[in-house]
């Protein structure tokens, strides 16, 4: 019995995933989905001719029995801390003291300079 011929130490090919779908479909602004329609998102974000994100949309229930998308606010702000954090900072009390130190100790040794001319 022969041993199989030896072949090149390539890793197996690694499958090709596809790209995740976004978990809210996009419509074009100028064409967005009947809100009527059984088949239609719950919401869905509108996006322009490049692509862009324009807004994101939630279908919404109206007294008379017919549905309706509503812009949804994204730029809303985000609740919890409402404080900036302390980033650690030193005071800079120690650089004015320094530099007024060094202004008066020039200002000395042009004093004595002056003087002993």
């Amino acid at each position: 019995m022969t041993p199989p011929p030896a072949t090149p130490n390539t890793p197996p090919p690694t499958p090709v995933t596809p790209p995740p779908t976004p978990e809210i479909p996009e419509y074009p602004i100028s064409e967005p989905p009947d809100p009527n329609d059984p088949n239609s998102p719950d919401e869905f974000i509108a996006v322009d001719e490049d692509g862009t994100p324009q807004g994101r949309y939630v279908k919404k229930k109206m007294p008379d029995g017919t549905n309706k998308y509503v812009e949804v606010d994204t730029d809303e702000i985000p609740k919890g801390v409402t404080t900036l954090p302390k980033t650690g900072g030193a005071s800079n009390n120690f650089y004015y003291v320094a530099g007024l130190m060094l202004i008066a100790m020039a200002g000395f040794v042009i004093k004595r300079k002056d003087d002993c001319r």
